[in-house]
């Protein structure tokens, strides 16, 4: 690792001549470059997204670093340019990002007659990458928007990650440009507008339900479910929790059960669980470890193993759920679900957290009676 990126953003602050953010998203890509595989060669592909043109330029390309601030000097063409990119082979990019600014006139064109001197004539491309396209102008070779780089990153069918940290910075990298309003935008649905105030009060109608129930169970028990741990002391809520984070409102059992764990509730944002498409809540039962299954951790992949082969003969389906035995999230072994307005058919309230209750006995007994 270069530098630290707190580093490399701290250096452009605020003044009267000029706001920070160009510079400022300009050093986040080029630490990300240099310091993600992942993201570099992603961002790479980002950038020939729109360009059909010129998408063969790039099969076997990867990127070997980014520098900002590029000093030029060809007689009167002096300057600094934005960002420049090197691959593994004759290909530099030149780019040129902005935010709320336009280009200066005649900006890229001389980029590109000092291009030719400064990189040993090699095949130099100028990227113009801006907010809106009505910031297009002076005929860069690539020309995107920024909500373009966000589309393609974000399409995480075509991503792989290959290391969890790399993940967290990708995401904060998508969640700036939404909140720059660069990301990908989207229409008021008429049904929010509708059922705002009703869709408002769920969270605290499911905390109460929730609490409600913690203490007044009755699960089936077993020991047998691993060798070194043992549920012989779990009756009437002993290790139970109720918890609202990472976007779901629930139960957490057996908390002693390192390194996993078994939580009963319902999704409401799907994100940190990358379920895809999650359109409604949904009640879930999931198995959650406590370290990434990508580590080399060999007991939990057995345990992983041990209960993929149980599930194969289980009876989850017959009861309505659906089973996802290889989750996206590098948390979580095992995950059953269920829409939960399949689940809540009554308006009495106390008619409601009795279904729940009995979801969560139901869901929680079929792991424990399939994975033991």
């Amino acid at each position: 690792m270069s530098e630290s990126i707190f580093s490399s953003l701290f250096r452009y602050r605020a003044s009267e001549k000029m706001s920070p953010k160009e510079n400022y998203l300009t050093e986040m890509i080029c630490w990300l470059i240099n310091n993600c595989p992942t993201f570099a060669n992603e961002y790479l592909k980002s950038l020939y997204s729109k360009n059909k043109e010129l998408e063969n330029e790039i099969k076997n390309v990867s990127v070997i670093s980014a520098e900002t601030q590029v000093y030029i000097n060809n007689t009167d063409n002096i300057g600094f340019i934005d960002m420049v990119i090197t691959t593994n082979t004759d290909l530099v990019l030149i780019c040129e990002h902005k935010i709320d600014s336009s280009l200066s006139e005649g900006q890229l064109d001389k980029y590109r007659k000092s291009a030719g001197i400064k990189w040993n004539n090699k095949n130099t491309r100028i990227v113009l990458v801006t907010k809106s396209d009505s910031q297009w102008g002076q005929n860069p070779d690539i020309k995107l928007i920024w909500e373009d780089i966000y589309s393609s990153i974000s399409n995480k069918e075509k991503r792989e990650y290959i290391d969890n940290t790399e993940q967290l910075f990708i995401e904060q990298f998508l969640l700036y440009l939404t909140e720059e309003g660069m990301g990908m935008k989207k229409g008021i649905e008429k049904d929010c507008l509708r059922y705002y105030k009703a869709a408002e009060s769920l969270p605290n109608t499911l905390n109460s339900f929730f609490n409600g129930m913690v203490h007044d169970f009755k699960i089936n028990k077993y020991s047998d479910f691993t060798s070194e741990n043992s549920f012989s002391n779990f009756s009437e809520g002993f290790g139970m929790s109720v918890n609202n984070r990472w976007g779901r409102i629930g139960i957490d059992c057996f908390k002693e059960w390192k390194p996993l764990n078994i939580f009963a509730g319902v999704i409401l944002n799907g994100e940190d669980h990358k379920l895809k498409d999650l359109d409604q809540p949904i009640f879930v039962i999931i198995i959650d470890c406590l370290t990434s299954i990508d580590n080399d951790d060999t007991t939990q992949k057995n345990r992983k193993e041990h209960i993929e082969s149980r599930i194969k003969s289980s009876n989850f389906e017959q009861n309505g759920f659906e089973v996802d035995i290889n989750p996206k999230s590098p948390w979580r072994l095992l995950i059953l679900k269920k829409n939960l307005s399949d689940i809540i058919k009554s308006n009495d309230p106390k008619i409601q957290e009795k279904i729940l209750k009995n979801e969560v006995i139901k869901g929680i007994n079929l792991i424990l009676d399939n994975c033991k």
